[in-house]
């Protein structure tokens, strides 16, 4: 079916990432091997559901170029956003501007 498609973007689940360390680690081979296909196929990889620095670091270790989760930012209302910014209050921006710019040069290649 992969072949059928016009991929550019894989979002892997966050129950694979929650449950690593189950049944002898199985999910974090599963992960491995799918971000390592994906990416063979030229295809982007987002993981979601990092929670913890050491989830985010098997992330990173396995070549997946994106995630998500409460490890960077707790999700939050659009009213809650727009009162910290009326307020003066930083929108809380989880990456920098050169990382931004860093990770589109790595996408477009």
């Amino acid at each position: 079916m992969f072949s059928q498609f016009d991929f550019d973007l894989v979002k892997y689940d966050m129950e694979l990432l929650k449950n690593l360390d189950t049944n002898n680690g199985i999910n974090r081979i599963i992960l491995k091997e799918l971000v390592f296909l994906s990416k063979k196929f030229g295809i982007h990889t987002l993981i979601e559901g990092v929670e913890t620095e050491e989830q985010f670091a098997f992330v990173k270790e396995i070549g997946c170029e994106l995630a998500q989760g409460f490890f960077f930012h707790k999700p939050e209302s659009l009213d809650g956003i727009l009162t910290r910014i009326h307020n003066g209050e930083s929108p809380g921006i989880c990456e920098t501007a050169k990382e931004r710019a860093e990770f589109f040069r790595k996408w477009l290649e």
